[in-house]
């Protein structure tokens, strides 16, 4: 019997294999090398100032930095993966494919580097970003060294990943918190509501006289009936990173530090959550422990939403300056980025996911309004809520109708930081926020309404403010706080009504935010086991807080006497109540603009020119031919472009909708063209078709002004 020998691999195999291992960590260093300077880095450093982007969907501890790694490893083993399958086919395949790759890496690296040198540039930034790439490209191709040299940057990633976790924010991120740090000694039988607000001034819901305008904001007006208006109270920080921590455990929030609970350990939730049944809705902060809070999302589903917005984050670090404005707002997936974009889009909150759920603030307060029910298991309920209402986007009518996208742009602000010197587009994002205010104010009313239903208002600890506000001033900074809008961005509503209180009386001592958690403390019979900054409401006698001091979460503070504060108060007031008016009187909300007598008027009763030519180009002129009454969009917001020579000569306008003038405005330039915007009230349209006419308005030496007829506005309905 013939034995049987081993077979031995022939010498052209091994050499093969060993080849095909040579290319492949060759290529895979490349590529991770590569990646990490293209993307890795770039994104990190956009992240590493927001660490909210990953509290938003829930991830921290292990899962944040898996999250990370399959983020830095997983796309280059991908192309490596697909040139593996090239080579199948032929090995000149997979190297040209290997070319290509490296040529989108080098190119998206000089384009992130060339952004900073030349971050206004257009197309020409991303012209010669890939002729940067092709170079770059021959010479990998070309020269043994500088193939040799990225082999030895393949360590990138993981150096990029330890930087990131080590020094920036977001590394506390890797230290979630255990079990709640902080339970009070004693319960309480009380429920509690609270609702804090986002981007709202006090001065945006008061009057004249200083008092809340329960006329156009009665939601507001019936608060104040039943509860304790603290009227002087003025925010921590001026961001909700910052301010809403200091409402919830009473201490001053430092700049920069994560709003998580491992950072934040002591707050209202621990304080409560033993005693309460805890329902909280938050989506900039995460304060409230798992074991009060759990999540109902997987963690890979947590991990799965991060990598797609991150993916959506890194198109605004590569995209010039010019075109960013089109893209999806940072924080976005891929999912939300898709989806439908038309202002009548209802969104399910069954099917949205939390960390984008407040882009859909109508949809996420209806979510809250549908969790308040009876007590459950004999305990008492927590109810709350951080409202990303009336934030920007300004979007919505008082009722709660849509006359916008979300992804519209603001009118006047620069860089979402910052008003512009055009004080007329100003006045109209002011305009758009207190009509915002007014839904926020529906809602608002909806809640008390709903309490009142459930039982639960009058034996309720009832607690309603706002993390910050907003300042409208042309020039002037739009949310960083500094000597100049501090009243605007500081002072804040704040209502608090303990349970059984049914007569609403006004406290005008100055308290700040971080007295907030300390006086619902007292009104629960509650001690707070930790060290607060605050004290409760009572025991700030006199004037209150002499001095009030707001942090810049851009880095310092603002430290101003509280008088000061009150003063530039009774200024905003001035100027709102010149524009807007309070309560029922003109112009109104909808008045604003120059020759705000004409808003009621018909064009028949004046004296109206035919058009010279000067046309006026409306977007959206189809939806005024088919409006729906009972959709979540109506088009009440009236915009285009003014045509013509003579196009310039067209300072102000009045928009007749259906035969009645209903908003007046002045135009304005924009990319080297003549543009108008102005918002119609609700009341004005109805179902079916509708006409909407342009007027250019002349002034005349003290007597009515002259209307002219703009040609191209929407068609008058067929008679």
């Amino acid at each position: 019997m013939e034995a049987r020998t081993e077979a031995r691999p022939r010498p052209a195999r091994i050499a093969y294999e060993a080849a095909a291992g040579r290319w492949a960590l060759r290529n895979g260093a490349h590529l991770l090398a590569l990646w990490a300077f293209a993307v890795l880095q770039p994104t990190l450093s956009l992240l590493s100032q927001s660490p909210e982007f990953f509290v938003a969907r829930r991830v921290d501890g292990w899962a944040f930095v898996a999250v990370l790694v399959v983020f830095a490893l997983v796309p280059p083993l991908v192309l490596l993966a697909l040139e593996a399958a090239a080579g199948v086919v032929s090995a000149r395949l997979r190297r040209w494919l290997h070319l290509v790759f490296a040529w989108g890496l080098i190119a998206l690296t000089a384009l992130y580097a060339l952004k900073t040198l030349a971050p206004a540039a257009g197309l020409a930034l991303v012209l010669v970003g890939w002729g940067v790439g092709l170079v770059g490209v021959a010479a990998y191709a070309r020269f043994g060294p500088v193939r040799s040299f990225l082999t030895a940057l393949s360590p990138a990633p993981l150096v990029f990943l330890i930087l990131f976790v080590a020094f920036s924010p977001a590394k506390a991120l890797l230290f979630p918190a255990g079990a709640p740090a902080a339970a009070a000694d004693q319960g309480s039988d009380t429920p509690v509501v609270m609702v804090i607000f986002d981007e709202l001034p006090v001065s945006s819901i008061m009057d004249g006289r200083g008092r809340i305008d329960a006329a156009r904001y009665p939601g507001f007006g019936e608060l104040a009936r039943d509860a304790t208006w603290y009227s002087n109270t003025t925010s921590t920080g001026d961001s909700t990173e910052e301010a809403i921590p200091s409402i919830l455990d009473g201490q001053r929030s430092v700049a920069g530090v994560p709003p998580i609970r491992s950072q934040h350990p002591d707050n209202l939730f621990t304080l409560l959550g033993a005693s309460h049944d805890v329902h909280a809705m938050e989506h900039a902060t995460w304060l409230c422990p798992v074991e009060y809070c759990p999540n109902p999302r997987s963690t890979a589903t947590r991990m799965k939403s991060v990598a797609s917005a991150m993916s959506l984050a890194y198109s605004h670090v590569v995209m010039p300056e010019r075109y960013e404005p089109r893209l999806p707002a940072i924080g976005r997936t891929w999912g939300e980025a898709l989806a439908p974009e038309d202002p009548a889009y209802e969104v399910d909150p069954a099917r949205v996911e939390p960390a984008e759920l407040s882009r859909h603030a109508d949809a996420e307060f209806e979510q809250f309004l549908g969790s308040i029910g009876p007590d459950a298991d004999g305990r008492p309920p927590l109810y709350f809520l951080h409202s990303n209402l009336p934030h920007v986007p300004w979007q919505f009518l008082p009722s709660g109708k849509a006359y916008t996208g979300i992804e519209d742009d603001v009118p006047g602000v620069v860089g979402n930081t910052a008003w512009s010197l055009d004080e007329a587009r100003v006045n109209e994002g002011w305009q758009r926020h207190l009509l915002q205010a007014g839904f926020a104010d529906r809602l608002l009313g909806r809640l008390v309404e709903r309490l009142r239903q459930s039982g639960l208002y009058d034996r309720a600890l009832v607690v309603v403010t706002a993390d910050h506000g907003s300042s409208f001033k042309p020039g002037g900074a739009r949310r960083i706080v500094t000597e100049q809008n501090a009243a605007d961005v500081g002072l804040v509503p704040l209502f608090i009504k303990p349970p059984r209180q049914t007569r609403g009386r006004t406290v005008d001592e100055s308290l700040q935010s971080i007295d907030v958690l300390p006086t619902m403390a007292e009104a629960l019979e509650m001690p707070i086991p930790w060290r607060v900054d605050g004290r409760p409401a009572p025991a700030i006698s006199g004037e209150g807080r002499r001095e009030v001091t707001i942090s810049r979460h851009t880095g310092g503070a603002v430290t101003l006497p509280a008088a000061t504060l009150q003063e530039q108060r009774r200024e905003t007031i001035a100027r709102q109540v010149r524009l807007f008016g309070s309560g029922t009187d003109r112009p109104g909300l909808f008045g604003l603009g120059p020759n705000s007598e004409l808003v009621g008027k018909r064009p028949d009763q004046l004296e109206v020119l035919e058009s010279d030519g000067t046309s006026v180009e409306l977007e959206r002129a189809e939806s005024y031919a088919s409006v729906d009454l009972e959709s979540r969009f109506l088009p009440a917001r009236v915009e285009g472009r003014i045509l013509g020579p003579d196009a310039a000569g067209v300072p102000e306008v009045a928009v007749a909708v259906n035969g009645r003038i209903e908003a007046v405005s002045e135009t304005s330039r924009s990319g080297g063209e003549v543009r108008m915007s102005a918002i119609a009230p609700e009341e004005a349209f109805r179902d079916g078709a509708n006409s909407v006419e342009v007027f250019a308005v002349s002034p005349t030496g003290g007597g009515a002004p002259t209307l002219r007829r703009l040609g191209g506005a929407g068609a008058p309905p067929p008679s």
